[in-house]
This record gives structure tokens, C-alpha cells and sequence, in this order.
């Protein structure tokens, strides 16, 4: 079979470097011949970035990752599963069962590092009580009033940040769920798994918990030996002031998705033998 013969599948794939065997005794390179027909299945995984959320699954970066790979002849199957959660490993299951990926890209941690104010604001002032709301389920979104609602709840969040000395995010908490989720996912995913960092935004206190929470992505994937990709840094076109680059505060825009899935396709593709090429962008 030959992995990089041009073909109209769709999307999918890719592998981690090195062929070495790693802590949970996984394979770091996936063997191009071991995937059917030459088409390598890849589930990505994770929130609402996933599919693109607010302006479109088409230029989300599971596509981006899909057109880039395709141009240097790496066929790839993509599929998704978005707005899932740390607490959500048997959506997961289901979802590795149906589409049998080759490799597994979770994108995680946004929802447990964004916690609406009046949630943290009840857990402090009295006993939580029994959310109404379905996990896992699409956001609504009102196009006029969510972008200023946004700066409006940042520039609280800060506030309630400084006077506390500490973060509204409880990182020791973080680090437990994730290390649940990923021993719970083990058992059942497929061989090769990328583990992202958390996307960039403008929103400057979100950046700050994102950047701790990568620390923290970054030790547990070593732990449970998968590969970490650092998208906080990965790419050096990031700017916060570049038009496109974000959809507001929290999201990212057209040009943000395309940083992201132009990384990612280039950890696959240096993943891959050599006669894939190089890096597409840089």
C-alpha cells in the first residue's frame, strides 16, 4: 500500500516520531502499511474549536490538517467529536468504537479552565446547585450581545483574580481530571495519541491559565506516553493584533484555525518517512 498516493478520500492521520517504545510501552511511529486501504483514520476530539465554532466547520483545523496533508499526497479520514469534557471519556469510547482512528488528536481543558463567573461566584457564596444545562451540548450564542458580554465577564474575572492572589481555576483539581481521563482512555484508544495545549486567545488571563494548564498537559502526556504539541508556541505567525487571528476574546478566527492545523500538519508530516516531504508552512 502506498500511504502517499494521491486519492479522493477524505481527510485523516497521522503518527508520532521517534519508533521507540514509550512509558505505557505504546509504539511512537505508526507504520504507514498497518493502516487499510493507505488511508490513515484520525478522530479529533475536543471542544467547540473542533468544529469551528462560531464561524464554521470548513475552516476548522481538523480541515485545515485534512487540505494540508492532502497537497503533499498523505490521504487522511477525519472525524470529530466536539464539546466534550474532561468528565466525558465514555462519549470518547463510543466515538474511538464507530470510527476505529489510527491516530487520536485530543484538544481539551477549555471548558474546565473557563468557568463561567456565576458558577465560581455560587461555589463561594453558597452550595452549588444541580446544573440544568446538557453536557456536551452546542452553545447558543447571541451575535450582538456575546462579544461585549465577554469583555464584561474578563474584566470581572480579573478583578476577582487580583484581589484573591490566586486563579479562579483549581489547577490541582485540573491535573486529576486529566490524569483520570487519560488513564481511563488507555485502555481503549488507539496507539498513537497527540495531546494539544490549549489554543491561544486574546483574553489575557485566559492566556495565563492556558500557559499553566500546557505545563501540566505537557507532564501528564509524558506520564502516560502520548505526544504533547505546544500550540501556545508552535507557530511563529501568532499575533494577537493580527486581523482574523481570533473571532473575539475566547475563539479563534479563520487565520488563528489555520496556525493551528498548519502545526499540526507539520508534527504529522515530520512524523511521517521521509518521502512525505517537508514542512508545508512555516
Amino acid at each position: 500500500m502506498n500511504l502517499f498516493a494521491r486519492s479522493a478520500h477524505p481527510e485523516p492521520l497521522v503518527t508520532p516520531a521517534g519508533g521507540r517504545p514509550t512509558a505505557r510501552g505504546r509504539q511512537s511511529v505508526l507504520s504507514p502499511n498497518s493502516c487499510e486501504d493507505g488511508v490513515m483514520q484520525v478522530l479529533f476530539a475536543g471542544g467547540c474549536h473542533v468544529v469551528g465554532y462560531p464561524i464554521g466547520e470548513m475552516v476548522a483545523f481538523p480541515e485545515v490538517v485534512r487540505q494540508c496533508l492532502q497537497v503533499r499526497g498523505v490521504v487522511l479520514d477525519t472525524h470529530r467529536l466536539a464539546y466534550i469534557k474532561l468528565t466525558h471519556a465514555a462519549k470518547l469510547r463510543a466515538a474511538c468504537a464507530e470510527s476505529r482512528p489510527d491516530l487520536l488528536v485530543l484538544q481539551l481543558g477549555h471548558f474546565e479552565l473557563s468557568r463561567p463567573l456565576s458558577q465560581y461566584l455560587r461555589s463561594r457564596l453558597r452550595p452549588p446547585r444541580a446544573s440544568s444545562a446538557k453536557s456536551g451540548s452546542e452553545p447558543s450564542a447571541n451575535p450582538i450581545l456575546r462579544p461585549r458580554l465577554f469583555r464584561v465577564v474578563a474584566e470581572i474575572k480579573k478583578v476577582i483574580d487580583w484581589a484573591l492572589g490566586q486563579p479562579l481555576v483549581d489547577f490541582t483539581r485540573f491535573e486529576a481530571q486529566l490524569d483520570d481521563f487519560l488513564s481511563e482512555t488507555e485502555q481503549w484508544s488507539p496507539q498513537d495519541v497527540i495531546l494539544l495545549s490549549p489554543l491561544p486567545c486574546a483574553d489575557t488571563l485566559s492566556m495565563r491559565y492556558r500557559r499553566r494548564a500546557a505545563a501540566i498537559m505537557q507532564r501528564q502526556a509524558a506520564r502516560h506516553g502520548i505526544q504533547f504539541l505546544d500550540l501556545l508556541s508552535a507557530h511563529p505567525g501568532w499575533s494577537f493584533g493580527a486581523e482574523g487571528n481570533f473571532y473575539d476574546a475566547i475563539h479563534l478566527g479563520a487565520r488563528g484555525h489555520l496556525h493551528v492545523g498548519s502545526a499540526i500538519a507539520n508534527r504529522i508530516l515530520a512524523s511521517l518517512p521521509r518521502k512525505a516531504g517537508q514542512a508545508i508552512l512555516r
